[in-house]
């Protein structure tokens, strides 16, 4: 019995292992909701800080993805699961308001917001790489989803 248990534990632990990284992959929704809703406005400190939470998280995803093969594995593995081509209209800005936050942020030559917002594009652009064709194309079956990522430099067709 003992036994039967560890083996659970250890299974579901295991199963958990990256929790926490597509935990704040989905949590991005929320935070692009925010950015999108602040986008019209002026920056203020507050909106500074909702930027920064959405570009960084961005980023702090896109970093494990990329530097951790063994989440890239399991990504692979649970793809279906964890992606879909609704993905792409829940976490990623529309290039309509990335262009305007970065007018926001430049100002005078001087470029106010946190270095993640000036990178955005590239950051989704590395990204994209650890992506096969296949997962590209489910991602990308959503017509909006597709322009979106076009509009943005990510795809080129």
């Amino acid at each position: 019995m003992k036994y039967i248990l560890f083996l659970s534990l250890v299974f579901i632990l295991s199963s958990c292992k990256y929790g926490v990284t597509f935990s704040n992959l989905k949590n991005l929704e929320t935070s692009r909701n925010d950015v999108e809703l602040i986008a019209t406005q002026e920056l203020t400190t507050e909106n500074q800080q909702i930027l920064k939470k959405y570009f960084s998280g961005v980023k702090d995803v896109s970093y494990e993805f990329l530097n951790n093969s063994s989440m890239q594995n399991y990504t692979h593995r649970k793809f279906s699961r964890f992606f879909d081509e609704a993905i792409c209209n829940n976490i990623i800005l529309d290039e309509s308001y990335y262009s305007d936050l970065m007018r926001k942020c430049s100002v005078n030559g001087f470029f106010i917001c946190s270095e993640e917002v000036k990178l955005y594009k590239e950051i989704l652009i590395s990204i994209k790489k650890i992506f096969s064709e296949m997962e590209i194309n489910t991602i990308t079956a959503n017509t909006a989803c597709k322009d979106k990522l076009l509009n943005l430099g990510v795809l080129n067709e």
